[in-house]
């Protein structure tokens, strides 16, 4: 009989062991929870100016793996269950990121603080990390730009 044990809870994460199981068990445990845990990404990402050294798709993949967070998540719905026929404000959300770094600083670097909905009411955002003190953490890195990018 497989036994478990929680080692520490914190807002962001349960860590715990699993004893006297089989690895495939645990394996099995760990894929249900990551496809059973409904997440919010960004999707479907168009640039229309890049001057950076990263290509456009590398951008986009990094975008995607930003975590977005929202209190109202159940009232949204996967584009797949929406009748709409293209993004309603029910299955999606328009975000704008636009950056320069101007010719007075050598560097700039692009976070998830730079993403702006399109809309005021939004109830997506990128997720703000906190430590265990309260204090938030830096926003996470997307980019760095180089004078006049």
């Amino acid at each position: 009989m497989p036994h478990v044990k929680i080692l520490k809870v914190s807002k962001y994460s349960v860590e715990f062991e699993i004893f006297d199981t089989d690895l495939s068990v645990a394996n099995s445990l760990r894929r249900i929870m990551i496809s059973e845990v409904p997440t919010l990404t960004i999707d479907l990402v168009e640039i229309r100016e890049n001057t950076s050294a990263l290509h456009d798709e590398f951008i986009a993949h990094r975008l995607g793996l930003i975590p977005l967070v929202s209190e109202q998540v159940d009232s949204f719905v996967t584009s797949e269950e929406c009748a709409c026929e293209r993004m309603c404000n029910r299955c999606s959300v328009n975000y704008r990121l636009h950056t320069v770094c101007q010719a007075d600083r050598d560097q700039l670097l692009v976070t998830s603080e730079h993403i702006r909905a399109t809309t005021e009411e939004c109830a997506i955002v990128p997720v703000v990390y906190e430590d265990d003190n309260g204090k938030q953490e830096d926003p996470i890195s997307i980019i760095q730009l180089s004078r006049n990018q």
